[in-house]
């Protein structure tokens, strides 16, 4: 199992740094990844390319699966669009 947690993605969030953190992941080869809380910085809108941190999601390589316990920051503005780009990106 590996763990991220308080990514706080939002206008200032640099894409190279979600894939490096999924390169960090994959180097490690877990069964399964869990992204913890505080995805999202309050307003899902400000994400840049929420096209790019879904394909980003999507290269977590985990055979039984990547999931996502949400926290208080991720229940801002956008909430339903950012439930559908968590799903679109396999988390």
């Amino acid at each position: 199992m590996s763990a991220a947690g308080d990514l706080h993605l939002s206008v200032n969030s640099k894409l190279a740094t979600t894939q490096r953190m999924v390169e960090l992941i994959n180097a490690e080869q877990p069964d399964a990844v869990m992204i913890a809380g505080d995805i999202f910085n309050n307003d899902y809108s400000t994400v840049g390319s929420p096209e790019a941190i879904v394909a980003e999601f999507k290269r977590i390589d985990a055979p039984l699966g990547v999931y996502a316990c949400l926290g208080n920051h991720d229940c801002g503005y956008g909430f339903d669009s950012m439930l559908d780009e968590l799903e679109k990106g396999n988390v």
